[in-house]
Order: structure tokens, then C-alpha cells, then sequence
């Protein structure tokens, strides 16, 4: 006899494969014929049988969460780019437009200081020729 794990919980089996069965879940005594152990075989089968419907159960709902998760990991994964995206976009379109903005600026000031400068220029060569007078 052998224990298998089933579900969190022991359960005792034969050690040889049953000819009708799945080869990896079910057990039997082929040795044993004994009407005691025949009953005792009967509930070991249907015990591993039980555990082998359980395990396919499990990978069944493991399948499916696993479609679902890579689903929902597929989805955050282009949310996250596009994110990503949107936010390299934005901030090239902001240092874009703070650029215009300071040339803009630049420009005005230096607009004002030619003119600024050609007013002085005409200030001062006003007064030196009343100067000369």
C-alpha cells in the first residue's frame, strides 16, 4: 500500500497500476484476492478514482484561471504601454511648448532691448546736439 495526497488529505492506495484505469491515479493489490481486501481495494480505487476527478477538476479551473490571467496580464501589459506611451507623449509635447514659449519670450525681450537701445542712442545724440548749440 502506498499514500497519495489528494485534496490536502491521505489517502491509502496499492502500489501497482489498475488495468482499466489511468496508470498516474489509480491503484490496486493484484496480489491479495481475499474478500477483505477486495472491499479494502474497492475503496482504495474508488478513493484514487475520486482524487483523479479532483485533479482534473483542479487543472481544469488551473486552465482557465491561467487563460484568464494571462488575459488580464495581456491587458495590463498594454495598459502599461500604452500608458508609457501617452505619458512620453505628453511630456514631449510640454518641453515642446516650453521651448516655444522661452523662445517666444526671448524674442520679445530682445526686441524691446534693440529698441530700447536704438531709443537711447537717439536720446543721447539728441542732447549732444543741443549740446553743441
Amino acid at each position: 500500500m502506498a499514500v497519495a495526497i489528494c485534496g490536502g488529505k491521505p489517502a491509502l492506495v496499492a502500489a501497482q497500476p489498475h488495468p482499466a484505469a489511468d496508470a498516474e491515479h489509480l491503484f490496486h493489490c493484484p496480489d491479495v484476492r481475499s474478500a477483505a481486501n477486495a472491499h479494502s481495494w474497492q475503496r482504495d480505487a474508488l478513493t484514487a478514482y475520486t482524487c483523479m476527478i479532483r485533479n482534473q477538476a483542479q487543472d481544469t479551473v488551473m486552465r482557465i484561471l491561467l487563460r484568464t490571467l494571462s488575459a488580464w496580464s495581456f491587458i495590463a501589459v498594454v495598459f502599461a504601454v500604452l500608458a508609457a506611451a501617452l505619458a512620453i507623449v505628453g511630456y514631449l509635447v510640454f518641453d515642446y511648448q516650453r521651448n516655444a514659449i522661452t523662445r517666444n519670450v526671448e524674442q520679445r525681450l530682445a526686441t524691446v532691448a534693440e529698441l530700447r537701445t536704438q531709443q537711447i542712442a537717439s536720446w543721447v545724440s539728441v542732447r549732444r546736439a543741443n549740446a553743441k548749440v
